[in-house]
Formats: structure tokens, sequence, C-alpha cells
């Protein structure tokens, strides 16, 4: 911030303050696994007999089966990614580790105990941490203000090999240059680095470990073992080998090869600041001359080496983004006939933005393990888009108050966009508000602030470059031919500017001294024009078409109560509580489309936009109910599924909010933050593919696996049901999973969580007179404590975004929760 001088203003020493913190982090909640049963379906029988080249020299087999065959070792069904094998009994079998003798393996032959690991996921994950260091110097002068700060952050991350490291500088400064001309500016730089950030997706390039923890694995695999991720000669040694003689991964490669093998680095350098120029033309009269620019260059790698499950490849891709704004202010305000004051402002503004992407990845597979598009065994393909865009704004306001009990504020904006067609390309949208402070006007001892408000507003918006013009993709030649494409999505040379109107009614009052205070808004807000690409047959010869559509309505309130139960010269203890209600609805899509697709789960449910459906609905396959509300099953003991697919639920919640109570004795401070929500729903990924696979808790609840299932419901005919499935049926796409009816999976995201509690004191004068410092503040603070309530039993539902679409409401190989404890501390000179 810039701090303007002021005539006759005082000089104000030099001011240095430093500070630091330090958080550990660690995986909070995972998934409940089960650890009754292995991998697999079964045990397989290698026997000496007819491969005596799988056995040491010293060992014929464990086991023998006096069937003639002779002796054998058991081995589990390596390239089955399931937990329905045989049950934990210490049982000796052979480890995927136990092969590949012809490789230099040490741990040939070798058998060990079949038995669960509980820990073996929590365990992958490691403890990170966070260093934070903050230095900043201000002062003034009677002539001008600066500051001047730096700060570093040094995080190594909860996945093996992890770190992001990021500087950031900054300085601003204002000075009276001569009379009535004050310069001020700002600059910052900002630059960081990472290594391993976490991959995303369900398969593709395999980069996302977390798949095989939440939704496929098997249940004895020992991760300390599985750090030893190659065999000597380099080739990858994953549980999930192909065959006992093949080590070839057959769905996932080994977690510690993908973090240390195919990992993922970028770079990423920022600069952005502002320079302006404000003289005082008369009294109460200002003009203001602003520069503004905001510019990053960024890298991006990414890596599949030789030998993992899919064909090695590099990603090389290059970003580079400018936007300058130029902007002239014109700005008055005086107080006339002694009651009034008004304030006004006329301004221009030119906005302009260029981008360039550049993608580039090998193709065909590496010729070596050197990361380069030089290693790539087929012509490299490579991705250039540039694009610009210019936005030209003028805008006025103007404020006028009377006795400060009275205020009407009046603005307008113009923009023309470079992005719309010429005929669509201007948009207009005002605003307006009024508040009166009532309280001035009733003479009552336990009032002490009553604030009435109302306002009505419309914000404009427009679209990116080349969504109104036909642009063709230039690829790779083929041979000396060039090649170009029509993109898959169609531009609309006729698009309008989408508008959101608003308009919100509120009042904010305090009573006892300020001991009691409620902040309340209502707000209705529709959005109209909305811009989105509507999907259309591939036969058109694009499957998307970008036109104008819908009016979505957002409408609710929003409470804020502040209160100061105990308010002494020692201790005060202040309570707030926040609550808020939106309730949302798609009025209207397009005359011909009802419905939009905006995401889907992964052989699973689609999150929609539905007209006169709140926006995110989550659509799927139900069960059949009777009349009496009754899960309907058939002959096999199976759930009866809904011909059509039907909306199963909402990512919007009723209500949000949140309570903090904050205590305060002498130079200690104690705050407690707890946050809630009520229902909302989610579709579960994690719940689907753990159940189907065998790995979650309630798949080997009780004897269920020996003794089957009675699926709760009724027979067609309304009697009990009472017929016995298998426990693997019974979970499996074919019966009563996820895949199969997707309501089973849709979850209420209803939570109580403990979100932060932070305690801190001030180190008394008395301790650090003798010191260099002012002041010195130690602070304890604890994150993501403790979910308190959750109706999910495996994910927590505060994260539950997918790692594939980045949708609320579709979760699915995300990072799992973390839970932060840290230490900062403060100095003042």
């Amino acid at each position: 911030m810039s701090l303007r001088p002021k005539k006759g203003g005082k000089s104000k020493k030099p001011n240095l303050s430093y500070s630091f913190g330090y958080n550990i982090d660690k995986v909070y909640k995972l998934p409940r696994y089960q650890n009754k049963y292995g991998g697999g379906f079964e045990f397989e029988k290698l026997y000496y007999s007819e491969n005596p080249e799988a056995f040491p020299a010293d060992r014929k087999g464990t086991y023998d089966d006096n069937d003639g065959l002779g002796s054998y070792d058991l081995l589990p069904q390596y390239a089955t990614d399931e937990s329905w094998g045989p049950k934990f009994e210490g049982q000796l079998y052979r480890p995927y580790w136990s092969w590949d003798k012809e490789r230099g393996n040490p741990d040939f032959g070798k058998v060990v105990p079949w038995k669960a690991q509980p820990d073996n996921i929590r365990s992958f994950f490691e403890t990170g941490g966070t260093f934070n260091h903050n230095v900043s110097l201000d002062g003034a002068t009677d002539k001008g203000s600066y500051r001047i700060s730096y700060s570093n952050l040094d995080q190594k991350f909860i996945l093996p090999n992890s770190r992001l490291v990021r500087h950031n500088a900054s300085i601003n400064a204002s000075y009276e240059a001569i009379k009535n001309l004050t310069i001020s500016g700002s600059a910052n730089f900002v630059t960081h680095s990472a290594k391993g950030r976490p991959g995303t997706g369900y398969g593709d390039d395999g980069a996302n470990v977390m798949v095989q923890f939440t939704q496929w694995g098997q249940r004895q695999i020992d991760f300390d073992k599985m750090k030893e991720y190659q065999l000597p000669d380099g080739t990858q040694l994953t549980w999930n080998r192909s065959s006992w003689f093949n080590p070839t991964p057959r769905f996932s490669n080994n977690p510690y090869w993908v973090r240390y093998k195919n990992y993922e680095t970028d770079g990423r350098t920022r600069v952005f600041g502002n320079l302006a120029a404000s003289y005082k033309l008369a009294t109460g009269l200002t003009a203001e001359l602003k520069y503004m620019t905001d510019t990053y260059f960024e890298t991006q790698e990414e890596r599949v080496a030789i030998g993992s499950q899919y064909t090695s490849q590099y990603w090389l891709s290059k970003y580079a983004h400018l936007e300058n704004n130029i902007q002239g202010l014109l700005s008055y305000n005086r107080l006339f006939a002694r009651d009034f004051s008004w304030n006004a402002n006329l301004g221009i503004n030119q906005m302009t933005r260029s981008g360039s992407t550049l993608i580039s990845k090998t193709v065909d597979g590496l010729s070596s393990d050197v990361f380069s598009l030089e290693a790539s065994m087929g012509r490299p393909d490579i991705t250039d888009l540039k694009s610009k865009k210019r936005i030209n704004s003028v805008f006025a306001a103007s404020s006028l108050g009377y006795k400060d009990i009275l205020f009407l504020d009046l603005g307008a904006r113009n923009d023309w966009s470079s992005t719309l067609p010429v005929k669509h390309n201007s948009y207009f949208y005002p605003s307006g508000s009024v508040s009166w402070i009532a309280s001035g006007l009733i003479d009552a001892n336990w009032l002490n602030f009553l604030k009435l408000r109302a306002a009505l507003a419309q914000v404009g918006n427009d679209t990116d470059p080349y969504n109104t013009v036909l642009s063709y993709q230039l690829y790779q030649p083929f041979g000396t031919d060039s090649r170009v494409s029509v993109p898959n999505t169609l531009p609309n040379p006729d698009l309008k500017p989408e508008i959101t109107s608003e308009y919100e009614f509120g009042t904010e009052m305090k009573v006892f001294d300020n001991r009691l205070g409620v902040n309340v808004s209502y707000y209705n807000r529709r959005t109209r024009n909305q811009i989105i690409p509507l999907s259309r047959s591939a036969a058109t010869g694009a499957t998307f078409k970008y036109i104008n559509a819908g009016l979505l309505e957002n409408k609710g309130i929003e409470i804020s109560l502040n209160a100061s139960p105990v308010s002494g010269e020692d201790f005060r203890w202040d309570v707030t509580l926040n609550w808020a209600k939106n309730k949302n609805r798609i009025v209207r899509l397009t005359a011909d489309q009802k419905t939009m697709v905006l995401a889907s789960a992964p052989f699973a449910v689609q999150l929609e936009a539905r007209e006169g459906e709140s926006f995110g609905s989550i659509v799927g396959y139900d069960f059949v109910y009777n009349e009496k509300g009754q899960k309907v099953v058939n002959e096999d003991g199976v759930y009866l599924r809904s011909d059509e697919q039907k909306v199963l639920g909402s990512v919007l919640p009723s209500f949000t909010g949140g309570l903090i109570n904050a205590f305060r004795y002498k130079g200690f401070n104690l705050s407690a933050l707890i946050d809630f929500q009520k229902s909302g729903s989610f579709f579960s990924t994690t719940q689907m593919f753990g159940r189907e696979t065998g790995i979650l808790e309630e798949t080997a609840e009780g004897s269920i696996r020996e003794d089957g299932i009675i699926a709760e419901g009724v027979k067609e005919d309304g009697t009990p049901n009472d017929v016995v499935i298998d426990a693997r049926d019974h979970f499996s796409s074919n019966g009563n999973g996820g895949y199969n009816i997707n309501a089973i999976d849709v979850i209420d995201a209803s939570y109580i969580y403990l979100r932060e509690i932070s305690f801190g004191y001030n180190l008394p004068a008395g301790w650090i007179s003798k010191t260099p410092f002012s002041k010195v503040r130690v602070s304890l603070v604890g994150r993501n404590l403790w979910l308190m309530k959750s109706n999910s039993q495996h994910v927590d539902p505060t994260a539950i975004t997918n790692s594939i679409t980045n949708w609320q409401g579709l979760e699915g190989g995300a990072l799992p929760s973390v839970r932060s404890m840290g230490v900062n501390v403060s100095f003042g000179f």
C-alpha cells in the first residue's frame, strides 16, 4: 500500500520487522481399508518340477501337495489389482520382488508370510514441512513514504521427491515531487520453482499415484520394500507385474517409480506493478495517470521414463503472459451547504493482454533415459498458440452524502472488447446504492449503530480470443506438405456479452456498548447470455459450438453475528458466527437443449446443468423403490436399477457457516474456528472403486466373504429379501456396486470441522528491554485438526474436488486432507 503525504505531516522513522514460521504437515483422513484378505482372487501354485529356473538352488519349494507334481511355491495374482484373495493366515508366499534372477535381483527366491500391512498407504506419505521468512522495512518523511519487503517460502510436500521454493520481493513508495504533484508506484517480483507436484487424472500417463491407493491395490504390499523400485539393471519393480516371469507393469507403476522417475517440474517468474502521477488541479480536484503491468513466464516439464506402464514420453511447455493497463482518472470531492459531501470520479482505461503457449512432446517413445525432445523416436509434436485481447473502458462514479447519515452512490461503466463481434462488442453496466445511518436519529442508550442499505448493480463479461471467428490450427507437416485443421469447438460470430444483474438489501446493527452486533444481507443475482460450449453431433465436423444461453439465478441470505460476552481490562471473549444460504436455479438453458453435461466421473455419474434444477446436479442411475419407499431386488438378490438416469443430488449445500471463539488474557490470545455445512452431495469414486476391488473395510465386514450378503430390501412381490449373494458379486459392477446403481455412492456432504486453533503470546516489554527488539510475539497454530462430524466413511468431504475435472461434487483421485501444526515468531525493531 502507498501512504499519501499530508501537508505538515510528520516524519516516521524507519521501522524494521521480521517474522518466521514453520509448519509440519501430515496426512489426516484416508479411506478405511480392510486387513483380512490379500491381493488377487486366489493363490497360484508354481511347481519346481515344471519351472526349476524359478527357484533358488538351495530350495525346491515351500509346500508339497503329494499329488505327484512335487513341491511348489504359492504366489498371488500380481496382475490383478484387487484384494479378493486368500485370507491372511501367515502362509508363506513369493512376493513380487522375489523373481528376476537374470536381472541380478539379490532377493530372488525369498518367501515371506501372507499378512496385512495396515499402515502401508499412510507410510507412503512423508511428513511435510514449510518454512516461511518475512522481512519488511517502512518509513515516511513529510514528503512521502515507502515500504520494502521480502518473503521466502520453502515447502517439502507430503509426497516423496517434492519441493516448492518461492521468493517474493516488493517495493511501494510515494513522493511529493513538487507542490501538488505526487508520484507513486509499486513493483513486485515473484519467482518459484517446484518439483514433484502431484499427478492428476484417472489414466493417461499413470502419474496419479492416488488412484492405486484409494481405488485399486493389494492389501499385503509392504511399502518399505516398495521403495526399491528398480532392479539392478534398471528394470522397474512393481507390485502389479504382469506375471512372475514378466516384470512389465500390468496396470500400475510402482508409486516410488512414479515419484522419482516420472516426476514433474515447473518454474515461474512474475513481475507486476504500477506507476502513477497525481496532480492537484484545484481545491478538491485531482487528476491521475496510472500505468499498470503484469507479466509472467512459466516452464513446465513432465516425464514418463522408459520401463513405465505407458510409452515413455517427455513434455516441455512454455507459457508467456503480458497485461498492460493505462488509466486516466479525474477525481473531485468537496463539502457544500455544510451538510452535504460529494465525491465524483471520471476515468478511462485501456487493457491489452497477450499470451503465448508452446507445448512440445515426444512421439513414439524415447531413445534413451535423457528427457529431451531430441530423444524422441518420432518427430516431436509441437503446438504453438498465440492470443491478443484488448478492452477499452470508460467509467464514472459519484457519491453524495448528507450529514454523514445518508449516502447515495451511483456508478457506470462501458467496455468495448476485441473478443466480441463488432455489433456486440460494446456493453454498458451501471450500479447504484443507498445507505442510511439510522442510529443518528434514534435516541436509545442501548443502540450504538444502525445502518440500512440497498444496492443494484450489473457486471458485464466478454469471452476468450478467437471464439467468434474461425481460426485454423497448424499441425506438424506430413513430409513436405503443410497440415491445418478446424478446431473441435466452432466459433459463433453472433456472441453477445454476458450480463450479471444483482440487487441486495442489508442492515448492520451494534447494541449494548458494541457488545452485540449483527449484519444481515439478502441478494438476488441473475446471469443471462452466458457464453458456453454447447455439445453437438461430431458428424457436423465439431463437437462443440459457443453460444449465448441460459438464465442462472442465485439468491440467498448472509448473516454475521458478533458478541463479546466478557469484556474486561485483562480478559476479553469475542464470538463471531457466520451463516450463509444460497439457492441456485437454472431458469433457462437454450430453446433446443434443456441439459448440459459439465463433467463426468469415470464410468459413472455426470455433473449436469439441467433446466429447472440447481447448477451442478449429480445425475445417474437410482434404485427402484416400491410404494413404501423400499428398495426392490430381483430374483437373484440384486437391486433393480431405474430405467432412466435421475437427479441424485446437488453439489450445492443447504447452508454453510463458521464459528470463531477468541479469548484474550493480558498478553495471551487463544482462538478456535469451527466451520460447518448442511447437506449438498458428492459422488465418491473412491467408494465405488474401493468396494469393487475389495480394498475397503466394508467389503470384509464380519464373515461376509465366507457367508455372503443379503441386500437390504424387498422382492418384487413385497416380501423381505432373503437371497444370499457372494460378497464380491454384491460389490461388483454387475451387482449392487456404484457402477450399476450410482445412487449408492452419492454421499451427503454435511460436516462439522474444527478447522483451526491458534495460541499466541506477546512477550512483556520488560523481558525484551535489553534486546534490539521493540516487540516479540510467539504463536502456535494447528489446522484441519478434527473432522467432528461427517457422513463420509472414506474421504474428507471438504476435499472432494475431482483430480480429473477439478469440479466440486465428483470425488476421486485427489490427495487426502492434511493436518498442519506450526509455530510463528515475529519481531519488531
